[in-house]
């Protein structure tokens, strides 16, 4: 399985929206996909277009869209799908993919990775300018990852909702923002939208503080337990839990797309996407 097990047709501009190397350029690479899947108006090219349309659709990527262009990468493999290797499925041999795509990392099924080395050596062979990749992966199981800036996810509808969390790890940088069990350690993380501080005027999201907002907004007196909140959901402030961590680690929002991808994307989370996606703008 890996770099044996395909190769490529071609790259193809589907988003046109300025000359190469002045827009945000997204590549979308085909994973688990077959010849024959390959081609406009197949399988992978109607995959990447509803990928394309859905992301439009979601706050702030829909006041970007003049900004980016997106590349489908007709890469194929000689087995269809990913790998759901044990504990997660059966005993089976592993799929002979391009890009060795699997399930069940770290023993959670939905934890679908790809080589992402491989993955960012074939971008910069093909299209070096790119600001942005993504794996599509030809599966109707749910699954994704974000890591090594390259957003992984398969092709199954409800999967499409994860890739803009996914794209906020690969393409802004942006942590996690659901609970897990442990306490962060006392250092102040690179990501935008999750800190240790508890002294507003250190907030890397002051500015978007909630007026009234008490900091911190909730504490979790004893780790073990995610907490709830009353507060409104657009309530800005700095709630503990956060980047897999209960403890000592807060977030800017009840709730984020970097916390459950069903929701919209907090506004610290929007505000970094913001400023990554304007230089880009005609």
């Amino acid at each position: 399985m890996g770099r044996a097990d395909g190769g490529f047709k071609g790259i193809t501009k589907i988003v046109d929206n300025g000359p190469d190397g002045t827009r945000w350029d997204l590549l979308v690479f085909a994973e688990g996909y077959q010849v024959g899947d390959l081609g406009i108006g197949r399988k992978f090219d109607q995959d990447v277009r509803a990928l394309i349309a859905d992301l439009a659709r979601i706050s702030p990527f829909d006041e970007f869209t003049t900004a980016v262009n997106v590349f489908r990468v007709d890469t194929w493999s000689t087995d269809k799908g990913a790998w759901m290797p044990p504990p997660c499925g059966p005993a089976s041999a592993p799929k002979k993919t391009l890009f060795d795509s699997r399930f069940c990392h770290n023993g959670r099924k939905e934890y679908l990775t790809v080589d992402t080395d491989w993955v960012k050596e074939f971008a910069a062979n093909v299209y070096p300018k790119y600001e942005a990749l993504v794996v599509l992966v030809n599966e109707d199981e749910y699954g994704g990852s974000g890591d090594g800036n390259v957003a992984v996810c398969t092709r199954k509808p409800s999967t499409r909702k994860l890739v803009a969390h996914e794209l906020g790890h690969a393409a802004f940088d942006l942590a996690d923002e659901y609970e897990g069990p442990g306490t962060h350690p006392a250092v102040e993380p690179l990501a935008a939208n999750v800190t240790v501080e508890t002294i507003a005027a250190n907030l890397k999201w002051k500015s978007l503080l909630t007026p009234g907002a008490p900091v911190p907004t909730t504490r979790n007196a004893v780790c073990g337990a995610c907490l709830t909140t009353s507060l409104p959901a657009n309530t800005v402030g700095a709630f503990e839990g956060g980047r897999t961590r209960e403890c000592n680690v807060y977030r800017p929002s009840v709730n984020c797309r970097m916390r459950d991808w069903n929701s919209q994307f907090g506004k610290p989370c929007k505000a970094e996407i913001r400023a990554r996606l304007t230089p880009f703008l005609p």
